[in-house]
């Protein structure tokens, strides 16, 4: 594995699926200093923290969606001045919470990014990360190489019962123990479902992708890897635009992106979904996608 000067003391930003390659890399290079963070780490060192008696307040104030509504107060900011009429309504009970310190800053994000530099790796798309650290002074942005991927979409195999897939899912799994595989992964299923087994294989449920595995992804359902319909029914969406918080469109969009950055992975070998829930969604170009497997 190359060593990377880029990442002595560097801030790294990278996805889920790289935590495989990060664990390598630091046992490759234990005297290497540096720190990694998902996007989602990153945009909460910038928002105030909930203290947890924030909600039951809300509760009894008698708002009927405290938690949409706490989430909006975390990304109030102090002097900000709203045009929405309801944003304007809710400056106060942010600045009564900061009082009460029922919101509070836990960490200083400024302290933490000074001086550092800031790699990103991974990650299919910079808008959302320019987004969470535009308040930095003096930015300076580095793109790591591109982590290796296939070079022609995946298929997306769906079948007619879950008991076929199992079957052809265990073929495939024993081609691999015979060709000398030795480090299999597989999403969405538990040891239990699989009618073989072996200490080569690993049943995971985060979407780590560990460097040089073969990836197995079952169930390629809306609710583990695709986009998700989300709607925000506190805030309409420029409410969403002033306060810098995703609205449904851009969380569609954000979602489909990383899927098909783990999609294009070479580590990935086999994705099923189920019928009716299939990956690919207006954000997505399909030919990017999508290879017919096995219909059902």
């Amino acid at each position: 594995m190359i060593r990377y000067p880029l990442y002595e003391n560097a801030i790294l930003i990278a996805p889920a699926s790289e935590k495989g390659f990060f664990s390598a890399y630091r046992k490759a290079y234990p005297d290497q200093h540096f720190d990694v963070l998902t996007i989602e780490a990153v945009e909460e060192m910038f928002l105030y923290q909930a203290a947890p008696e924030a909600i039951e307040t809300l509760i009894q104030r008698g708002y009927a969606s405290p938690q949409e509504v706490l989430e909006g107060l975390r990304h109030f900011q102090v002097g900000a001045t709203y045009k929405s009429e309801k944003l304007r309504h809710l400056q106060p009970v942010f600045e009564g919470f900061l009082r009460q310190g029922l919101l509070y800053q836990s960490t200083n994000p400024y302290d933490f990014f000074r001086g550092r530099p800031i790699v990103i790796r991974g990650y299919a798309d910079g808008k959302r990360i320019a987004t969470s650290i535009e308040s930095l002074p003096n930015i300076a942005l580095s793109w790591d190489q591109i982590p290796p991927k296939r070079t022609t979409p995946i298929p997306l195999y769906r079948f007619a019962s879950r008991e076929e897939e199992i079957a052809s899912l265990s073929h495939a799994i024993e081609a691999d123990l015979f060709a000398g595989e030795k480090d299999i992964v597989i999403y969405g299923l538990e040891p239990k479902d699989l009618p073989l087994s072996s200490p080569l294989i690993t049943f995971a449920k985060e979407k780590t992708v560990p460097v040089h595995s073969r990836v197995y992804i079952v169930d390629f359902s809306r609710e583990n890897f695709g986009p998700v319909e989300r709607e925000n029914g506190v805030f309409s969406e420029e409410e969403c635009r002033e306060l810098k918080l995703p609205d449904a469109k851009e969380l569609a969009r954000r979602d489909a992106v990383e899927s098909q950055a783990l999609l294009r992975k070479v580590e990935v070998v086999w994705v099923s979904y189920a019928p009716g829930n299939s990956p690919i969604s207006p954000w997505v170009e399909q030919a990017d996608l999508f290879v017919p497997g096995k219909p059902q």
